[in-house]
């Protein structure tokens, strides 16, 4: 039997859902940049899902500087026309953006 990747968007809702509920907070700060089912690659993909819900627990954990980078990428995205992907363009992610610029380390970030 051969293994694969973690490949539909359910299979991935669930690795998130099981890494929030017995993984460690270390873990789970290690898996939001992976580039294949990271929150800013399911952007990519056209699912906000995993997206909002790094956000609400980054922001429940207090992790500002990596809320901050997360925003900023998201925020950042261009297809491959170089235009602004619009999928994580709405209030929720603004107002934790600048809630989070407000509270980085580093305040000139």
């Amino acid at each position: 039997m051969t293994s694969r990747a973690l490949m539909l968007p359910e299979e991935i809702y669930l690795h998130y859902k099981i890494l929030l509920d017995c993984g460690t907070k270390e873990s789970f700060l290690k898996q939001i940049w992976s580039p294949k089912i990271g929150p800013i690659a399911r952007l990519k993909a056209g699912d906000s899902l995993i997206f909002h819900q790094a956000l609400d627990v980054l922001e429940k954990w207090g992790e500002w500087d990596q809320l901050l980078r997360l925003c900023r990428e998201a925020l950042s995205l261009r297809n491959a026309d170089s235009e602004l992907v619009f999928t994580a363009h709405d209030c929720k992610t603004w107002r934790i953006f600048l809630a989070a610029a407000a509270r980085a380390a580093d305040p000139e970030a």
